[in-house]
């Protein structure tokens, strides 16, 4: 397979990837998932660190974050050592939502690695094919 190829592939899989989850059911978007996502993920979620990994806005991303607020999914807090900087938390209600798509995730990569041997060429091949068929 030439380098085009692959990245094609990776790029195909990862669309099927982050789409295969309904998020919708629940009620937040890609980018709110993204930040649930690396708040769970970073040891040490500061905003600046979700901003730059995201590529986003402080401005794009404050509407994101307040309506995670406003629905108790996600606090923040002063850094210990820095007062000035603000860590991302998640409430218990935010902890529960992030791991159930997780769980949901991680099982159909479960699914998928278990049907293709453990071959993840095969098993991104079959995402691909999938994403571009269901568009």
């Amino acid at each position: 397979m030439d380098k085009r190829s692959e990245l094609a592939l990776f790029y195909l899989a990862y669309q099927e990837f982050s789409q295969k989850i309904n998020i919708i059911q629940y009620d937040i978007n890609k980018n709110q998932h993204r930040i649930l996502f690396l708040t769970d993920y970073l040891d040490v979620p500061t905003i600046k660190s979700v901003l730059a990994i995201m590529r986003i806005s402080k401005q794009a991303f404050n509407k994101l974050y307040r309506n995670l607020h406003e629905r108790k999914l996600i606090d923040t807090r002063a850094l210990e050592e820095d007062k000035r900087v603000k860590v991302l938390i998640l409430t218990d209600l935010g902890k529960q939502v992030i791991t159930k798509i997780n769980q949901e995730q991680a099982s159909n990569l479960e699914v998928l690695l278990h049907k293709n041997n453990n071959n993840w060429q095969k098993v991104l091949s079959e995402m691909a094919n999938n994403y571009l068929r269901d568009i």
